[in-house]
């Protein structure tokens, strides 16, 4: 019997292993993997299109530039905020939504730091401007039901890897 081979509309379950470029581990994806729907945009096009083809038990190494993952570093992103705007309890490494007296603004700001007077927030990916390299082992693939497609696209899941709550700079640096 034919494998099945990563394609549009197949479900691979992906181990993903993320790293900087010095191989110091950033991320060690569950032994069991994590379902990815492909052809719908669950993961970034560069790594998508390396995994095109692969099957079962097929191990692809890909590294990225900070364009093909989390974006270069907009240095317009990167915020002081007067201190009693926030509060008493700011400390480095929290994260928040949005600054005060903004109510337009939705990005994610992680707290890198702050004075006497002032909070400095950067709204960037904490990984953003970073080259990184995957380890991505092909731990199953099937042919995905307009069922299953369904479920997945609407369940917004994300790969873990792509989550970003845990991780700040200060965690990885």
């Amino acid at each position: 019997m034919e494998q099945t081979t990563i394609g549009p509309d197949t479900v691979a379950w992906l181990q993903i292993d993320m790293f900087d470029l010095k191989s110091e581990e950033i991320e060690k994806g569950p032994a069991e993997g994590i379902p990815v729907l492909f052809g719908h945009g669950d993961i970034f096009p560069a790594l998508e299109k390396a995994l095109l083809g692969k099957k079962e038990g097929d191990v692809v190494n890909v590294t990225l530039e900070p364009e093909d993952a989390f974006g270069e570093s907009d240095p317009e992103l990167i915020k002081a905020v007067l201190l009693n705007l926030l509060g008493d309890n700011v400390e480095e490494g929290m994260r928040l939504e949005g600054v005060p007296n903004d109510p337009t603004d939705e990005h994610i700001y992680t707290v890198i730091g702050s004075d006497e007077n002032r909070v400095y927030l950067d709204g960037n990916h904490p990984l953003a401007g970073w080259s990184l390299k995957f380890i991505i082992k092909v731990l199953k693939v099937e042919k995905a039901t307009p069922e299953e497609v369904e479920e997945m696209e609407s369940s917004e899941m994300m790969p873990d890897f792509l989550q970003v709550a845990d991780v700040t700079r200060k965690d990885i640096e």
